[in-house]
């Protein structure tokens, strides 16, 4: 099986549109090329649709982000679209989304001897209750309360900034917001660099 994947970032200027609404108007242009059918995703959070030639699983991450259990934004601002070419035997995804996001969560860092992504440090890392508590098993006693509240800064900070940037895009505030987002990125990555160096996080990420 063959698997292809695409990001498409979506950026509009000031009092040129909605980013979010952009990213509908691709998503129903794919739909609709594949499938043949007009379908307006902005309602819908997860369909599945097929034809002769293609399935396709529709995950709209603007309309209803995926949440922690207490209702913060884990992931949101993205339309996923994994599309199954059934001649072809070949799979490939698109992501659509603000490029607002992908600037944060794509964003990399560069830790000892390797480079890696906010997304996975956090989103694949120390939001995941199982690594947290690998890796606090192994901490030195002197260290562990340090790491401990540095994971849980790292964590709220990341939801933190996830919320502002949905925020902003919904409501086109973007701009308004850069200087105090960037700011708070720059905060985040400070901690997850320490995080990842007193921890060795990368080899708990899978």
């Amino acid at each position: 099986m063959i698997y292809y994947a695409q990001r498409i970032d979506m950026e509009v200027k000031k009092d040129q549109g909605n980013i979010f609404n952009e990213c509908f108007k691709v998503a129903n242009f794919i739909i609709k090329e594949l499938i043949g059918k007009n379908i307006d995703i902005k309602k819908l959070d997860y369909i599945k649709l097929e034809n002769g030639t293609f399935k396709i699983k529709i995950d709209n991450m603007i309309t209803k982000p995926r949440r922690n259990p207490q209702g913060k934004i884990l992931y949101g601002g993205r339309i996923h679209l994994v599309i199954h070419n059934k001649k072809d035997k070949i799979n490939f995804e698109i992501q659509i989304g603000s490029v607002n996001l992908t600037n944060f969560v794509d964003k990399m860092l560069e830790i000892n001897d390797y480079k890696t992504s906010i997304h996975d440090l956090v989103y694949k890392g120390i939001l995941k209750q199982e690594i947290v508590e690998k890796i606090i098993a192994k901490l030195l006693h002197v260290k562990k309360q340090e790491i401990i509240n540095k994971i849980e800064n790292a964590g709220n900070l990341y939801y933190e900034i996830m919320e502002k940037i949905y925020n902003s895009d919904y409501y086109n505030a973007y701009k308004k917001n850069e200087r105090e987002i960037k700011n708070k990125i720059t905060e985040l990555e400070e901690l997850l660099k320490y995080i990842a160096k007193e921890t060795n996080l990368k080899s708990y990420i899978i």
